[in-house]
């Protein structure tokens, strides 16, 4: 009598090939999550820049010298404005000039998304 050949494939190497799919569907999910993460915070820190570059437009034109000034942008981030004394006198003969420090947060997050500085004419 002739032997049957077996076909199709035992049980034990469809539970391997379920748990190397289960395998790679969780780290399929995890690089995912890991990409959203970090495009929120990139979305997130492109908005802080754009708010900070715009405060500190305002600030060197026409915002006058004061402790601090606080400007809320959109999506609740909110930028603080510093305007400062800069010291000139190591220089020699150069104009009075004032050091302006734009920082951007977040509320409730006290985590500062973006801070620019640049230094202005004295008004």
């Amino acid at each position: 009598m002739a032997r049957l050949q077996e076909q199709g494939f035992a049980l034990t190497e469809t539970i391997v090939a379920v748990a190397i799919m289960a395998g790679m569907t969780g780290l399929l999910y995890e690089t995912i999550a890991s990409n959203a993460r970090t495009s929120q915070l990139v979305e997130q820190r492109r908005a802080a820049i754009s708010l900070a570059q715009s405060a500190l437009a305002q600030a060197t034109i026409s915002v006058p010298p004061a402790e601090l000034q606080v400007v809320q942008g959109s999506n609740g981030y909110v930028a603080a404005i510093s305007i400062e004394n800069y010291d000139t006198n190591a220089r020699s003969g150069g104009p009075p000039l004032e050091h302006v420090i734009v920082t951007v947060s977040r509320p409730p997050q006290s985590a500062i998304l973006a801070r620019l500085e640049t230094l202005r004419l004295k008004k």
